[in-house]
């Protein structure tokens, strides 16, 4: 990839790790390890999480791709966030597992001509199934650390766009350690750090 970015053949892609911290409110009664679904389920429903990567979605310039795995709990919330915030003009897509191929097919059309669209998209459906060449930026919205989905999710914004690309990278930090160990979201991020690490990218 990088070398693919040196030549100037894929656009050059700046990554930011995000590190989100919580109110001890909120942790300060954890006594032992969360598992990993209940600590997905929190993250990916806590309302001000929320907020923040719809915030941040409308704050940015160009066409922006938001990555979420489950569809009714967070992709559904986010999208009805999105419409609820956003300026009139500005056009929103939700994309799924059971959004339709011709469907798909037509977001990428109309997006291929928008210069400030927000896709909305399942992690399932775009890091293999859908090839918009004009993605400006990335948020992952969802904890993740396997390297193929990873690195898949990224390559959706590696188009040749003048500006370049942009990815946000989210990890929450709930603010407690378990035998010396912190949360999964963070485990996960430092794994994504040692990926675009090997990879070459710019973080």
């Amino acid at each position: 990839t990088k070398e693919l970015q040196d030549a100037g053949t894929i656009a050059d892609l700046k990554i930011d790790m995000l590190h989100l911290y919580y109110p001890k409110s909120l942790t300060e009664g954890i006594k032992k390890r969360l598992d990993y679904a209940t600590e997905v389920k929190f993250l990916t429903t806590y309302k001000p999480r929320n907020d923040f990567i719809v915030n941040l979605a409308l704050s940015l310039k160009g066409n922006t791709l938001i990555l979420f795995r489950f569809v009714e709990s967070h992709g559904e919330v986010l999208y009805k966030e999105l419409l609820a915030k956003k300026d009139k003009k500005r056009k929103v897509f939700y994309i799924h597992g059971k959004t339709g191929i011709d469907d798909r097919e037509a977001v990428r059309g109309i997006v291929a001509t928008q210069n400030d669209a927000i896709i909305n998209a399942s992690v399932g459906v775009f890091s293999t199934g859908i090839n918009i060449p004009e993605i400006h930026n990335v948020i992952f919205a969802n904890p993740m650390k396997g390297q193929i989905k990873v690195l898949q999710s990224i390559g959706r914004s590696l188009r040749k766009v003048e500006r370049g690309s942009r990815l946000f990278d989210i990890g929450d930090d709930l603010g407690y350690r378990f035998k010396g160990k912190p949360c999964y979201s963070m485990q996960h991020a430092e794994v994504r750090r040692a990926i675009y690490e090997a990879e070459g990218f710019n973080f």
